[in-house]
C-alpha cells in the first residue's frame, strides 16, 4: 500500500482492521481491511464519519480494550505544542463498497504535546516528552479529558524525556522509558494518584549510552526495544527491583544512535516477540525479526540487617552478590534489603557497613524463588581482656601461646613470667581459644567473651603433646633438593587417580596443621616430594624421668611412588636420648609379640565384653539426652572409659575387637546418626546442627558427615 515516505509509522488493530499513522505527509489515518490480505481494501481518511477534521499526520496510535483509539502528536491540533491525544471511536468501522462507516471523534486532550500513551479503563497514561513527565488523565468522559487529582497526577521520569509508558496488569505500577542516551527504564507505584512514587530504575548495558525506546508489560515481564541494544526482557515480579533476564541484539554496534530495535510487540498468541529494526540488515536495510523467547524468572534475596548487640536495624549497609559482575544494593532505614539475579545458583553474598565487621554468607537461590536471609553484623566496639594460663596446681605457665580466632578476629599472644596475658581490641562475640606450651596438652575451646572485668583462666594438663597448632620448636634439616619439612594445612596429592595424601589431618587435633615433606598446591606424587637426599625433622626434647610407665603415641603417613625412577624412598622414626638412637620399627617388633598376649584376654571374656559394648551405647544416648553435647562438648573416649571403669586404650581395643569399630568410631557414628535425624526433622541451619552436636567448627562436622555417609549434610537433606 503506497503512502508518504515516513521514517516512523505506528499500527494498531481492532477487530479485522489495521489502523496506521505516519509521522509526515497528509494521508491521515490509513485503515486496512485485514480480511483482504491482498492489500486492496483500504482507505486513507482525514475526517471522521460526521465530516469532522481529524489529522493529516500523527506520531502514534493506541487502541484500548473498549475500541477507543488515541492519536498522539502530529497535527491533531493546529499547534503541535498542544497536540496531546485525539480520541476516536473505531468500534463500528467498515470500509466495504456498500457499507462505509468511519471512526467518530469523541474528544481531544490538548493541554500539551503527548508523544505516546496507552489507556486502560478510564485512565489514559500520557508520555509528555517535552515536559519530562507522565500524566494520569481521566477519560471517563472522552469529550472532557482532565488530569486526575486536580491536574497533579503526574511524575517526572529519570532523564526528563518521557517517551513511552505502560501500566501493569493489576493497574498499580507504571513503567516508563526516556528516549535519551544512557537513559533508564523506571517503575512507579501509581495505586494512589495522590502519592505517586518511583520504585526502581534500571539501565541496559550500563555505560554504553544506548537509548531505550518502547517498553511493554507482559504479565511478570517487561519487554523493551532499545536502539543499538536490541530486545531486553526484565522480570518485574517485584516492581521495586527489576531484573534483566533476557537480551537479544541484531544491530552490530552499540552506543548512542537511532539504529537497531525500534519497536517490540510481545502479544501474539504464539508468544513470539516481533522486533522492527532500523538498519540492522547486513546491507543496512530494515528488518522484521521474529524472536522466540524463553521467559525464565529471576531469583531474589531479601532480609533485614541488624546490629548483633543492640538489635537495631542498620541503614545503608552494603550487600554485594559476588558474581563475575558484582551486583550490589543497600539496606534502607529499616535495615531491609532486596536484590535479584537472573541465574539461579549458589552465591557468596557479602554484607558490610563502616564500623561493623563484614560478614559473607553462602546462599542458594532458586528460579522464581524469594529467599529471606536476615543478617546480624558485629559492631567494632573493642575492649581488652586479661587472662592467665595455669597448670593443674593453679600456677601460671610462662611463655605459653594463646591463639584467639573468630570470623572477625585473629590474634596470638604469649604469657608473661606469671602466665598472664592481655588481648586487645576484642569484641563481644564467641571465640575459639587455642592454648599450648611444650610439656602440656594443647587445648581448644569456644568461649563467649563479654565486656566485663572478669579475667579468663585457661588450664593446661601436663603432657608432651603437639598437634602443630603452634610451633614448639621442631628442627628441620637435610640435604635434599626439594620436599623439605614444613608445617601447615596439608594440600592433597593425587597421581593417576590414586590418592597419596587426602589433605585430611587427624580429626582429634585442635587445628588443621601437620608437618609435611613439601606442601605445594597441586601436582602429583612426584611434585615437591623428597628428591636427591634426605630430610630430617627433630622434635624438642621431652623429659620423661618423672613419668610413671610413659607411652609415646604418634600418627604418621608415608607413600612411596610417583616420578620416573624406581620408588625407593623410606621413612624411619627414631628415639634419641642424646647418646644412642633406637629405630622405632625395632621396638614395634617387640611390642607386636606383647600384643598377641594382650589380645588373648579379649577372646576369654566375650560375654563381659558384650555388656561393655551395650553400656557404651547407653552412655552415649544418656549424654545426648541430658544436653551435655551443648554444655560440655562431645564425649571423649576417656569419659566412656571412666564410666566403664577401664582405661581409655583398653576400652578402645575391646570395642575394636568386638565390633570392628574403635571407641572414636562409636562416638562419631552416634553423632552422625543424631545429625541425620536433625537434618530431616528440623529446619536448623547446618552450622546450628553442628554446634548442637558439640562441633566447634561446622567444617569439621561437614567433613566427618561426608566421610561417614558419602554426602555433605546439605546433599543429605535435599535428597531426603
Amino acid at each position: 500500500i503506497s503512502g508518504p515516505n515516513s521514517t516512523w509509522r505506528d499500527i494498531k488493530v481492532w477487530n479485522n482492521f489495521a489502523f496506521v499513522t505516519a509521522d509526515v505527509g497528509n494521508a491521515g489515518l490509513l485503515i486496512v481491511d485485514l480480511n483482504d490480505l491482498s492489500g486492496n481494501t483500504y482507505v486513507n481518511i482525514t475526517i471522521d464519519n460526521n465530516g469532522s477534521y481529524m489529522f493529516t499526520h500523527a506520531h502514534n496510535i493506541y487502541i484500548d480494550e473498549t475500541g477507543k483509539a488515541y492519536i498522539f502528536g502530529g497535527d491533531i491540533t493546529p499547534d503541535q505544542n498542544t497536540s496531546g491525544a485525539l480520541i476516536l471511536d473505531v468500534t463500528n468501522v467498515s470500509i466495504t463498497a456498500t457499507d462505509t462507516v468511519l471512526p467518530l471523534v469523541r474528544g481531544l486532550f490538548d493541554n500539551f504535546y503527548l508523544h505516546d500513551g496507552m489507556a486502560r479503563g478510564d485512565t489514559l497514561w500520557g508520555s509528555a516528552v517535552y515536559e519530562g513527565k507522565f500524566f494520569a488523565i481521566d477519560v471517563s468522559d472522552p469529550a472532557n479529558p482532565v488530569i486526575f487529582n486536580d491536574s497533579l497526577a503526574f511524575h517526572e521520569t529519570p532523564n526528563l524525556f518521557t517517551h513511552n509508558c505502560w501500566i501493569s496488569d493489576d493497574g498499580n505500577t507504571l513503567y516508563t522509558t526516556d528516549e535519551k542516551s544512557g537513559a533508564y527504564i523506571a517503575s512507579y507505584d501509581v495505586s494512589d494518584l495522590d502519592n505517586i512514587e518511583e520504585l526502581d530504575r534500571i539501565q541496559s548495558s550500563p555505560g554504553s549510552e544506548v537509548i531505550p525506546h518502547n517498553a511493554h508489560v507482559l504479565g511478570d515481564y517487561l519487554v523493551t526495544s532499545y536502539y543499538r541494544d536490541g530486545i531486553v526482557v526484565h522480570d518485574i515480579t517485584y516492581p521495586n527491583h527489576m531484573v534483566e533476564v533476557a537480551h537479544y541484539d541484531a544491530y552490530y554496534a552499540g552506543g548512542d544512535g537511532f539504529d537497531g530495535s525500534w519497536g517490540a510487540y510481545p502479544y501474539l498468541p504464539s508468544g513470539v516477540i516481533l522486533s522492527s529494526e532500523i538498519n540492522s540488515g547486513s546491507n543496512g536495510e530494515g528488518l522484521l525479526l521474529v524472536l522466540e523467547p524463553d521467559y525464565m524468572p529471576a531469583s531474589f534475596l531479601q532480609g533485614t540487617i541488624t546490629d548483633s548487640l543492640s538489635g537495631a536495624p542498620i541503614n545503608d549497609a552494603l550487600v554485594r552478590m559476588l558474581t563475575f559482575d558484582v551486583l550490589s544494593t543497600s539496606s534502607n532505614i529499616a535495615g531491609d534489603y532486596f536484590i535479584g539475579i537472573d541465574d539461579p545458583n549458589t552465591y557468596n553474598v557479602e554484607f558490610s557497613k563502616s564500623g561493623y565487621f563484614t560478614d559473607t554468607l553462602q546462599i542458594t537461590l532458586t528460579s522464581g524463588g524469594l529467599v529471606t536471609q536476615n543478617v546480624k553484623l558485629l559492631p567494632k566496639n573493642s575492649f581488652s581482656k586479661t587472662g592467665k594460663v595455669v597448670n593443674s596446681g593453679g600456677q601460671g605457665i610462662p611463655n605459653s601461646q594463646v591463639m584467639v580466632i573468630s570470623p572477625f578476629y585473629t590474634d596470638t599472644v604469649y604469657t608473661n613470667s606469671s602466665g598472664e596475658f592481655t588481648l586487645d581490641t576484642l569484641f563481644q562475640a564467641n571465640y575459639t581459644f587455642y592454648v599450648g606450651h611444650w610439656g602440656y596438652k594443647t587445648t581448644c575451646n569456644d568461649i563467649a567473651i563479654v565486656n566485663d572485668s572478669t579475667s579468663l583462666t585457661l588450664p593446661l594438663d601436663s603432657s608432651y603433646y603437639d598437634d602443630f597448632t603452634f610451633d614448639f620448636g621442631w628442627e628441620a634439616s637435610g640435604d635434599a633438593s626439594e620436599g623439605f619439612w614444613e608445617i601447615g594445612n596439608p594440600n592433597p596429592t593425587i597421581d593417576d587417580n590414586q590418592i597419596y595424601n587426602s589433605s585430611q589431618d587427624i580429626e582429634s587435633d585442635c587445628y588443621v596443621n601437620a608437618y609435611i615433606t613439601g606442601n605445594a598446591v597441586g601436582g602429583g606424587a612426584g611434585a615437591d616430594d623428597v628428591d636427591d637426599g634426605f630430610v630430617l625433622l627433630k622434635s624438642p626434647i621431652f623429659d620423661l624421668t618423672s613419668y610413671y610407665n610413659p607411652a609415646i603415641k604418634f600418627y604418621q603417613w608415608f607413600a612411596n611412588g610417583g616420578g620416573w625412577s624406581v620408588a625407593n624412598d623410606s621413612m624411619n622414626i627414631y628415639l634419641d636420648n642424646g647418646q644412642e638412637q633406637v629405630l622405632v620399627s625395632n621396638i614395634e617388633l617387640l611390642l607386636n609379640y606383647s600384643k598377641r598376649f594382650y589380645q588373648r584376654q579379649f577372646n576369654t571374656r566375650s560375654a563381659n565384653n558384650i555388656d561393655i559394648v551395650s553400656r557404651v551405647e547407653l552412655l552415649l544416648k544418656g549424654y545426648y539426652s541430658k544436653n551435655q553435647l551443648i554444655e560440655k562438648g562431645q564425649p571423649t573416649i576417656q569419659y566412656l572409659a571412666d564410666h566403664c571403669h577401664l582405661s581409655a586404650s583398653y576400652l578402645s581395643d575391646l570395642l575394636a575387637k568386638e565390633t570392628g569399630r574403635s571407641a572414636k568410631d562409636h562416638i562419631n557414628d552416634f553423632l552422625v546418626d543424631k545429625a541425620k535425624h536433625l537434618l530431616l526433622s528440623s529446619t536448623d541451619s547446618i552450622s546450628g546442627i553442628a554446634y548442637t552436636l558439640g562441633f566447634n567448627y561446622p567444617h569439621y562436622f561437614g567433613r566427618l558427615f561426608k566421610q561417614k555417609t558419602g554426602k555433605t549434610p546439605q546433599e543429605y537433606r535435599q535428597m531426603n
